[in-house]
């Protein structure tokens, strides 16, 4: 079975070297390309929840809110906010990994 030859999953530096690799290929304009569409996600989102609050609507606003700015965050610094959410699901399957015994 494929379960029992995983020791350990490492999701975070797979994405540290193809996010390298398309960094370098890509140039340093396509980093600042994603963080000025994240910022413009982002004040796109919170303006119209703040519309949405004047008019009476509350709602899930809230909720979208919170995926724009999710969104935004990821597209503004993907080499950190991606890490970060990978090295937690690495966390969690290691230890799933480990508990199993697989």
């Amino acid at each position: 079975m494929f379960l029992g030859a995983a020791k350990a999953v490492d999701l975070a530096s797979y994405w540290g070297s193809l996010w390298s690799t398309l960094s370098t290929t890509l140039g340093s304009k396509t980093t600042t390309l994603l963080g000025v569409i994240g910022l413009i996600l982002l004040i796109g989102g919170v303006l119209t929840y703040l519309w949405e609050r004047r008019k009476g609507g509350g709602g899930q606003g809230h909720t979208k809110l919170l995926w724009t700015m999710l969104i935004a965050g990821i597209l503004a610094a993907p080499n950190f906010i991606i890490p970060v959410i990978l090295f937690i699901l690495d966390a969690i399957i290691n230890a799933i990994i480990g508990i199993a015994g697989l």
